[in-house]
């Protein structure tokens, strides 16, 4: 006996004792948060009625929650009252009885569990052991002792009803070998409880399964054998000997059948301790079993169609000599002698095809329609959507949702992002409204900002809607997406498994799918490559509690979260499309695409661009990094972006092609091929930091009529112009762009450079005037976002494009360091899931999908890869490091763009051994410790050096200095040795560093912090970067303030108020020399809220605007505001420059005087 079907019995007891009922109050306690709060809300639910006053009060708490109800059942159950923050205080009656429900798992160790175990440990227990336990107690021991107060095992009353006598005398007898075609189940009761868990556990396929897995099988199995009894193949009085043995083959496949759908897919929790296990062990139990996965397992289905004088055989084949089953796909025995070879003649003789060719069904789109509409009982079949690419598999698929429909089971499926889930059960869905217009179909885009309210309001939707549909026949589904990305996955077990809100019962009628996102870790080198791209990413697992079991959440492929263990027997695997299958959804989103250029006549093409998009796919899948993650997606934004070039001819391609011809670099290209190569390159291509082999791949599968006449070097385009194509495309067509690269890789010049440029009929290039206008809403992601500051600077673009042509304008959100966010809690930028998809938040299902041509653009700008839930919904740029000869052109373009510079062509011969010492320092560092950033920087270091002095070269004491200044600070090795040995400057050198610096010997260290705090108008080598000061304690700081005295002379000021003063009416030279100001930051919680950091960047932008240096300690939670300072990414207008100080959608542009450090 389980749990929950204890306490019902405890109620049903008191109900007869005490009349009209009922006589129970469920309250849930699931989390994500428990306070006394909650709890008494719901008690105070059932306050209007008298249910309180006498009543069993079943308090039904989640695992996850119990470390942190100790004090609450403490005060509850011992103290017998329960006080709530506002004073309101819940009174325990005499005439109540208090029911804690708790299950009890082996990874309860920490000590808080152990502490609320140990109160519940002084109150009367109640052990509702396992089906396998009891039928050990049953065996072993005397009838005194099963009746022993505290064990209870096998319900008297489940026993006995209709559904598990049914059963149990149908495998009695299959056990036993009768023969069934004559028997028919007549309500009698037979044999003992004991026998009966017996041959349940037997038959089930489960080693040790729960009460609820034994429900299911019972359920399942007992539902096909009804229909059995129903059917007139089955009735032995109408058939007789024409289909000998048809009942007794049908009985043993449907067990079989039960067995397949009772049969949990991830792994067994186990027994062992979890302190005890590695992280990767844990891990195992939220695996997919192998014996389970879709492709490895068959799939043989027989269905009692709802008409009752029909059945359906799908997914096997059978052997007319032997009666083996075999399974279709690859010929293996799925079970042998299952039916005899008479019974197939017979069968075949009334046009039962046992042998059918389902590959032949995957071209009959309607057969298979009409397969589904018959087992679904639909009376007018028609195809709800053309474009929908119906296999045999996913008609196997929808026919086991509509078994667990059938039996009441809900239903928990898990697969890879982008397989096909949602739009699976939509057409599903839709095929059963026939066309009525009904809406039978609401989804819930689930992410970490999803609430309780967001959940409730979608049920209580389609309960209201149920109703209607009820009346029609009609199915409602409620489909929750990404199911285990919430915290609130507690509410959605209880809706799910337990048909409640609250405790309060909702509509049986509602039908529940859940999809869940895989658990899967990175790879080791996977990690190390993220850890490796930014110091915001590296979380250490001891310094997070944001895990699943051991592992942090930023090494999972999905941030995802545990599934309760109701839920967790419900789950099976949802599959991932096979080549064949993938093949066949290109050619139709190909088909598609290309009707929209019939009077181009250009059919012959799509069969060559299906096989180049599938041999895309397929070669992304075989990496084995964020590159991997392919889907059906992709290849619809790839066509998407080919119909974009294609019908723009003028715009792209002719100019291209004209570029081409002057200056006889690459031979032309047709209009379709252009078009195609342009879409590669911004869907596949961008992806990969590797490119050469992708291309030559691609390359080779280019078929006639395509042509890509010189080859690989048509994908090839200038670096320095990638992020801003990329940006302009996708801004233009409303595709999502994720740009994820190291630190100095262009991508906020980039977004910028789009910015400014691209503003429609305004612009000054006359090919940006044919480009939309665009607006752009700015986003500085950190530890403090939320879902919520992420969906209102998508709704605040949204309303700013209404009432807008949508051809000529759009709005732009653009997240920065977006990668910053998924170290929040709050798991913000789940919430981007269905904004990028469908253009809504996914929790108002009466917009369920927008068009893309009146969504905002996107652009999530990241120094690390984000997670493929994600990434998977846009389009991937990566900018991997440059190579030798990007570093040489960069570093010219630094300089100069003048043609001849006299400056430029002093470090002409300096540009090679300094890119090249640039890569050897990288490829020594074990962390990035140095940048693109610090390689530019002295870059222009040595070109302020040699402008200051025009008549003489450089020489090695000021070429130290400068790799000095921006190389410095590592204790592993001496960067300036990589310098020396590839640099060898000529004889003459004579800039005389000593005469510039005033230095009697080399740069020392504090020679060089010295040079650093010089303001602008001191300094003889340009602007300094700011300071960074890497120091084990506070010392440092009495050096910084000697220094500032010494270098800049500043006045000390009365330090008991370190405010940074108000200079409306003082003199600007008075503030540059006044006491830096120090601004501390600590670990402490206070310090980290919103509000603190809001002050702090308020007192910093004081001190930007009136020239004071500033000096931060500890402060990493202020740093992602600061980036546009701390890159000293300025803005210049009127004379000033200008900087942007963010915090999440607050960006504010700030006056920089000269002299602000």
């Amino acid at each position: 006996m389980g749990k929950s079907l204890y306490v019902k019995k405890m109620a049903q007891k008191l109900e007869k004792l005490r009349g009209t009922g009922p006589y129970i109050i469920t309250v849930p306690i699931h989390g994500p948060k428990v306070t006394p709060d909650h709890v008494l809300e719901l008690l105070q639910s059932f306050l209007d009625s008298n249910v309180c006053n006498s009543a069993i009060i079943h308090f039904d708490i989640s695992p996850k929650v119990l470390p942190f109800v100790d004090t609450m059942l403490f005060s509850l159950l011992i103290l017998k009252g329960l006080c709530d923050s506002r004073g309101l205080v819940w009174r325990c009656r005499p005439t109540q009885l208090y029911a804690v429900e708790i299950t009890v798992t082996a990874k309860m160790t920490n000590g808080s569990e152990c502490c609320t175990r140990s109160l519940l440990d002084l109150l009367p227990t109640v052990n509702c052991v396992s089906p396998l336990e009891a039928q050990q107690l049953m065996i072993n021991a005397d009838q005194q002792v099963l009746q022993a107060p505290g064990k209870y095992l096998m319900d008297e009353d489940t026993f006995r009803s209709r559904t598990y006598q049914l059963v149990y005398q149908y495998l009695s007898r299959h056990t036993a070998k009768y023969n069934l075609d004559t028997f028919r189940f007549s309500g009698a009761v037979e044999g003992d409880k004991q026998e009966c868990l017996h041959l349940l556990l037997k038959s089930c396929g489960v080693p040790n399964p729960s009460w609820l897995e034994i429900k299911h099988f019972v359920t399942f199995l007992n539902l096909q054998l009804d229909s059995c009894e129903k059917s007139v193949f089955c009735d032995d009085s109408l058939v007789g000997d024409l289909l000998k043995g048809l009942k007794s083959f049908v009985v043993k496949f449907m067990i079989r059948m039960s067995k397949d759908f009772a049969t949990p897919s991830l792994q067994d929790e186990g027994n062992g301790e979890e302190s005890g296990r590695s992280a990767d062990d844990i891990l195992q139990y939220y695996q997919i079993v192998p014996r389970q996965k879709w492709e490895q397992n068959p799939h043989p289905y027989i269905f009692f169609n709802q008409d009752r004088t029909s059945v359906s055989f799908v997914g096997f084949k059978a052997n007319r000599h032997t009666g083996d089953l075999i399974n279709p796909v690859d010929g293996t025995v799925i079970e042998k002698a299952m039916i005899s070879p008479q019974l197939i003649t017979e069968l075949e003789q009334n046009r039962v095809n046992f042998n059918e060719d389902y590959t032949v069904w995957n071209q009959q789109k309607d057969l298979m329609v009409q397969k589904l509409g018959t087992v679904m009982g639909l009376d007018w079949l028609h195809d709800p959507d053309p474009s929908y690419v119906l296999t045999i598999d996913n008609l196997i698929k929808m026919l086991a949702i509509q078994m667990r429909f059938r039996c009441g089971i809900p239903v928990v499926i898990m697969g890879e992002t982008g397989c096909g889930k949602t739009r699976l059960i939509r057409y599903m869905c839709d095929l059963a409204s026939q066309g009525s217009g009904r809406k039978n179909m609401f989804i819930l885009k689930v992410h970490g900002g999803t609430t309780d309210k967001d959940i409730k309001k979608v049920v209580h939707m389609a309960s209201k809607q149920a109703i209607d549909n009820n009346a029609h026949h009609l199915d409602t589904v409620v489909f929750f997406d990404e199911a285990n990305t919430t915290d609130a996955i507690g509410l959605i077990k209880e809706i799910m498994c337990d048909h409640r809100i609250d405790g309060t019962p909702i509509s049986t009628d509602i039908k529940f799918i859940a999809a869940c996102n895989p658990y899967r870790k990175h790879s080791d080198m996977m990690i190390k490559k993220l850890e490796s791209a930014g110091l915001g990413f590296y979380i250490k697992s001891t310094e997070t509690e944001d895990k699943l079991g051991k592992i942090p959440l930023r090494q999972l492929v999905y941030r995802v979260l545990d599934l309760p263990p109701s839920m967790r027997p419900l789950v099976y695997d949802f599959g991932q499309l096979n080549m064949g299958n993938e093949k066949d959804y290109v050619s139709q989103i190909v088909t598609n695409h290309f009707q929209q250029f019939k009077a181009m006549n250009l059919s012959q093409y799509i069969s060559a661009v299906v096989n180049v998009l599938a041999q895309s796919q397929a070669y992304m899948r075989k990496r084995e990094d964020e590159c991997s993650f392919v889907s059906l997606r992709d290849v619809e934004r790839c066509m998407c972006v080919f119909e974009y070039f294609l019908q723009r001819l003028d715009l792209f391609c002719d100019h291209m092609n004209k570029k081409a011809q002057e200056e006889e670099k690459e031979p032309l290209l047709d209009p379709v091929s252009r078009s195609l190569v342009l879409a590669l390159s911004i869907c596949y291509h961008a992806r990969l930091q590797d490119r050469e082999d992708y291309e030559e791949t691609i390359a080779k599968t280019f078929s006639s009529p395509l042509a890509l006449p010189g080859g690989t070097q048509q994908f090839r385009d200038e670096v320095k112009w990638e992020n801003v194509f990329m940006m302009a495309v996708c801004i233009e067509l409303c595709i999502p762009l994720f740009v994820v690269g190291k630190p100095g890789s262009s991508k906020s010049l980039a977004k910028s450079i789009v910015s400014t440029s691209m503003q429609g009929k305004a612009s000054k290039c006359s090919l940006l005037q044919r480009f939309k206008q665009v607006h752009v809403f700015s986003y500085q992601c950190s530890q403090l976002s939320t879902p919520d500051s992420v969906i209102e600077v998508f709704n605040t673009a949204k309303h700013f494009q209404v009432n807008r042509n949508v051809d000529e304008f759009v709005s732009v959100v653009v997240l920065d360091e977006v990668g910053l966010a998924e170290d929040s809690p709050n798991l913000p930028l789940k919430a981007l899931h269905p904004l990028l998809e469908d253009g809504t938040e996914g929790a108002d299902d009466s917009d369920e999908i927008l068009a893309r041509e009146k969504r905002v653009a996107f652009i999530g700008i990241s120094n690390w890869a984000l997670d493929p839930a994600k990434m998977n919904r846009g389009v991937l740029l990566t900018r991997g490091e440059p190579s030798h000869e990007e570093l040489k052109l960069s570093a010219r373009g630094i300089c100069s763009n003048k043609k001849d510079d006299p400056i430029r062509e002093k470090l002409d011969g300096l540009f090679d051994p300094l890119a090249e010492a640039y890569h050897a320092i990288c490829s020594r560092q074990k962390k990035d410790f140095f940048g693109l950033r610090d390689f530019y920087s002295l870059i222009k270091m040595l070109y302020w050096i040699c402008e200051k002095s025009t008549t003489r070269p450089l020489n090695w004491q000021a070429l130290e200095y400068a790799i000095r200044r921006n190389f410095s600070g590592l204790d592993e090795f001496d960067p300036f040795d990589e310098f020396r040995k590839r640099i060898s400057l000529p004889s003459d050198a004579t800039i005389d560093y000593f005469q510039l610096t005033g230095a009697s010997t080399g740069p020392s260290q504090l020679d060089l912090i010295k040079a650093s705090l010089r303001t602008r108008d001191t300094s003889w080598h340009g602007e300094s970067r700011y300071l960074l000061f890497l120091t084990e304690n506070y010392s440092a700081l009495r050096i910084l303030h000697h220094y500032l005295q010494d270098v800049i002379r500043i006045s000390p000021v009365d330090l008991k108020d370190e405010q940074p003063m108000d200079t409306s009416s003082g003199s600007e030279f008075s503030v540059a020399h006044m006491e830096p100001f120090v601004l501390f930051g600590s670990s402490f919680p206070k310090d980290k809220e919103y509000t603190q950091v809001c002050r702090n960047i308020n007192q910093i932008k004081i001190c930007m605007e009136t020239g004071r240096s500033v000096i931060l300690l500890n402060l990493e939670s202020l740093y992602e505001s600061l980036y546009d300072v701390l890159n000293q990414y300025y803005i210049e207008h009127g004379g000033n420059r200008y900087v942007d100080l963010g915090l999440q959608t607050h960006r504010v542009k700030c006056r920089v005087h000269e002299n602000f450090k």
